[in-house]
């Protein structure tokens, strides 16, 4: 139950205030400064203020933070290519001028912070919102022969 007092105080309550508070709150530490807090803070008429001044923010709504930030650095394997040639002395003995075998992958695998979330090449088409079908993965394989 404690974590549900984990919200945003810019300072700590003075003496009179204090002492409208009962020794349950003073023991909590809800009368004590919190800037380092999980939630903003509890005070419902901040929404209809202008929140343009000063004293506006300084009550919390209006001081930036990052804690909800998602990290967007990723790094995607778009597509990777395997092939070999096989020697020219194996390929003449069944009567072919040239042998390739091949394998082939496309977004074969991500590491990103994002994935759970959105697609972190989709997040910045605003009118998306991230919310686009994933890229799909892809393998292939196959054999060249010249005759």
């Amino acid at each position: 139950m404690e974590h549900i007092y984990d919200f945003y105080r810019p300072a700590p309550d003075s003496d009179v205030e204090r002492a409208k508070h009962s020794q349950a709150y003073l023991n909590a530490g809800l009368a004590e400064q919190n800037l380092n807090a999980e939630y903003p803070v509890f005070q419902c008429w901040l929404a209809d203020k202008n929140l343009g001044t000063e004293v506006d923010d300084a009550m919390g709504l209006a001081i930036p933070q990052t804690k909800y930030l998602l990290n967007g650095a990723y790094l995607r394997v778009k597509n990777i290519t395997a092939g070999y040639t096989l020697p020219v002395k194996w390929v003449r003995k069944a009567g072919l001028s040239k042998v390739r075998v091949y394998v082939s992958g496309d977004n074969i695998c991500e590491w990103s912070a994002l994935k759970k979330y959105f697609d972190p090449e989709a997040i910045t088409d605003s009118s998306q919102n991230g919310y686009v079908y994933p890229f799909n993965r892809q393998y292939s394989f196959g054999v060249n022969i010249v005759f």
